[in-house]
């Protein structure tokens, strides 16, 4: 935030958000409008996508520490995450990528936490609404659709227990936020 520009970088596809193209999901759109909503334009999206990374970028790293090698780990996401200027220059755009990135990363700390605690049904559920969340930022999300039955037969084999009630609440979350992106879209 202290390095932050004055205005958003506007690059060539900022248009299709801030317009709300038909052909953008809606999810970054709806996230310009809110930063304008709330700042009175959307040249401050770029606090509240720095917020909302350094925020799942700290869910990560404070997941990442429950591992054998956590401290490794951590300390390779915040090489990669604060000191590549190719990587930073994505939050000061106005570009759904930061977003996506972010979501990336609470799909990594609740894929981390499923496996340190793979009874845990909270841990599924915000699997699916990372998942769900990612979808409807950027179409490429649906690539992380696989991993909730993927997840839940690891962890059956695993804990050897059913995970369906785990399996049917990510799927659930996904669905939700999804269905809420689709809802809004058609209005």
């Amino acid at each position: 935030l202290i390095f932050s520009p004055d205005s958003a970088y506007l690059e060539p596809d900022s248009g299709g958000y801030i317009n709300f193209s038909s052909s953008r999901t809606i999810g970054y759109p709806a996230f310009i409008w809110l930063s304008s909503t709330l700042f009175g334009n959307f040249n401050d999206v770029v606090i509240l996508q720095l917020l909302f990374f350094v925020s799942s970028i700290s869910i990560l790293i404070k997941k990442s520490w429950s591992l054998d090698k956590g401290w490794l780990i951590v300390s390779g996401l915040l090489v990669v995450a604060f000191l590549n200027p190719m990587f930073l220059q994505y939050h000061y755009s106005v570009l759904s990528e930061s977003m996506f990135f972010s979501c990336v990363a609470l799909i990594l700390a609740f894929l981390i936490s499923i496996t340190s605690n793979p009874k845990s049904i909270w841990n599924f559920t915000c699997f699916g609404l990372s998942i769900g969340l990612s979808i409807i930022v950027r179409p490429v999300g649906y690539s992380f659709l696989p991993l909730i039955p993927l997840l839940s037969i690891i962890v059956f084999f695993v804990v050897n227990e059913s995970v369906w009630k785990r399996m049917i609440c990510s799927c659930l979350a996904c669905s939700l936020v999804v269905g809420i992106g689709a809802i809004a879209e058609r209005e």
